[in-house]
């Protein structure tokens, strides 16, 4: 009998990302046509409205959140204090989201300096952004250390959160097309929205009809619309999975939010392929075809997994032989072995807990399946809606799958492992559900899944994207459109036989000309 597959999936990237980039100021939507459409005006054409507006965040009829934005005359600059509070379900575990930013915006509202926060539960990170001389200082904490980088920039940037105000402030005209270059702390992307000026529009908020500047943001495939008043504010947006913001007074915006949350966002975003499967740990080669998105953006072809004709094959990994635990990497791998912002595998933290768990003489796969066993034992399964952070999650002992992903990539990389992240789908109870695991080299590459407790991870472990949070932005412009239908599975005969597997016929999952197609679950 297969072993119970319990997933805590993409909480984390699902509600973070989603939330965080869709709903409150972190607008990062952008657009897919031309990478380079006309540059917004170098400044505002007017002065942007100055004042506080509050807005009531919504999932279908159920509000489950407040933001308030308030934008001040500072001298010749502006300041920008943003603040949203939501109250989140994800995998049936309610939880409150806070989020701030203060930042100082230059004449044309493009950031000077910021301090943004958000915290959650056990969770809470921050982040310093100044810019001087075409560089972005940016110091992060989270888990009571301090990370620092110096990112170069080719132009001045904007919050996602005054994008909007400097779009206001431009008086765009039905048709144009303009782009934002944007800086987003909370996954340390730096990339470009785009904006499609549609025209005026007539919308109903609070109960009655509302004329408003129509407007299309997108990012990465997935799309956004806001509706501003005549003085530039938002007076309505609506966005993924259903969600939208709606202008309301101070008086409503102080009244507390019902207990029950949004609906369950990682079910909300599952894909139903067009038949089931078998236990995937049964399964030995899974081939799909994707729809609904474009495959050459995606990171599909490559390891275990190839492309052909529009077939996406899925092979099961072997381990490799016993390498030699004193053996040189090949070249190239360095920089997997490298700390990164979210992945600290030079704190004295991560690489005390990597030395306690490597015994001597012990081989690469030995090592990674020692420290995949004490993940499984210390780090509770558990959704959250945070930064995913391995030195935050080491300190916390819990996490979801992008906890788990980014801690295990630290703790092999602190081990001389050298591990990245993948995030795409995986199979559990008739759907594909977005999670994070991971690839590490142990004499070859390996994907290892520390939720689960798998090495290799099961084929149903579709890889879509690469790295980290900044990565995973790609996987916002999937969620509703992606579809997955099964062309079919080659079962391990290794493993117990599939139920109904008809020995005279092909392999289940496999169809017959002119008959059915059937599979394990049949």
């Amino acid at each position: 009998m297969a072993p119970k597959r319990r997933l805590i999936l993409l909480a984390g990237t699902v509600a973070g990302l989603t939330i965080f980039g869709t709903l409150l100021g972190l607008r990062l939507q952008g657009f897919p046509g031309p990478r380079t459409p006309p540059a917004p005006t170098a400044g505002p054409q007017t002065s942007p409205w100055e004042g506080e507006t509050y807005m009531a965040v919504f999932q279908a009829d159920r509000r489950i959140g407040t933001t308030t934005t308030r934008l001040q005359r500072d001298g010749a600059r502006y300041r920008l204090t943003e603040s949203a509070h939501l109250r989140l379900n994800t995998m049936g575990l309610v939880q409150d989201l806070t989020l701030r930013s203060e930042s100082r915006l230059n004449a044309d509202l493009t950031l000077a300096e910021g301090t943004f926060s958000i915290s959650s539960g056990l969770f809470r990170f921050s982040a310093h952004a100044l810019v001087r001389d075409g560089h972005l200082r940016l110091t992060t904490r989270s888990a009571d250390a301090e990370t620092r980088q110096d990112l170069s920039l080719a132009e001045a940037v904007y919050t996602p959160g005054s994008m909007l105000a400097a779009l206001a402030a431009a008086r765009p005209e039905a048709g144009q097309r303009l782009r934002f270059p944007i800086f987003d702390p909370s996954s340390l992307a730096r990339d470009a929205v785009d904006i499609q000026v549609e025209g005026p529009d007539t919308i109903f908020v609070g109960g009655r009809s509302v004329n408003g500047l129509r407007v299309t943001l997108l990012f990465k495939g997935a799309r956004q619309t806001a509706w501003l008043d005549t003085a530039g504010r938002v007076l309505k947006e609506e966005g993924l999975l259903g969600f939208r913001q709606e202008r309301l007074d101070a008086k409503t915006a102080g009244q507390p939010l019902p207990a029950a949350g949004s609906r369950d966002l990682v079910e909300a975003v599952a894909v139903i392929p067009d038949r089931e499967l078998p236990p995937p740990e049964q399964i030995a080669r899974l081939r799909v075809r994707l729809s609904g998105v474009d495959s050459a953006s995606l990171a599909l072809a490559g390891g275990r997994q190839a492309l052909e004709a529009g077939v996406l094959s899925i092979t099961r990994e072997t381990p490799p032989a016993a390498a030699d635990p004193g053996a040189s990497l090949p070249a190239g791998l360095d920089v997997y072995l490298e700390a990164e912002a979210f992945i600290q595998s030079d704190h004295p933290a991560i690489r005390a807990r990597a030395q306690a768990l490597q015994s001597p003489g012990a081989t690469p796969e030995q090592t990674l399946r020692a420290i995949v066993s004490w993940m499984r034992a210390h780090v509770q399964r558990r959704p959250v809606i945070a930064v995913p952070d391995a030195l935050a999650t080491l300190k916390a002992g819990m996490g979801d799958c992008n906890e788990h992903a980014v801690l295990l990539a630290a703790l092999a990389r602190a081990a001389g492992l050298p591990a990245t992240i993948e995030a795409g789908v995986v199979y559990q109870r008739g759907r594909f559900f977005y999670h994070a695991w991971n690839r590490v080299f142990i004499g070859r590459w390996i994907t290892a899944d520390a939720v689960l407790g798998q090495i290799p991870a099961d084929v149903s472990h579709i890889r879509l994207v690469e790295g980290g949070p900044a990565g995973q932005l790609d996987l916002l412009g999937l969620m509703g459109r992606l579809s997955v239908s099964i062309v079919d599975f080659q079962p391990d005969l290794g493993s117990a036989t599939p139920p109904n597997a008809s020995p005279g016929g092909p392999p289940p999952g496999v169809a017959s000309p002119g008959a059915p197609a059937r599979h394990a679950a049949d």
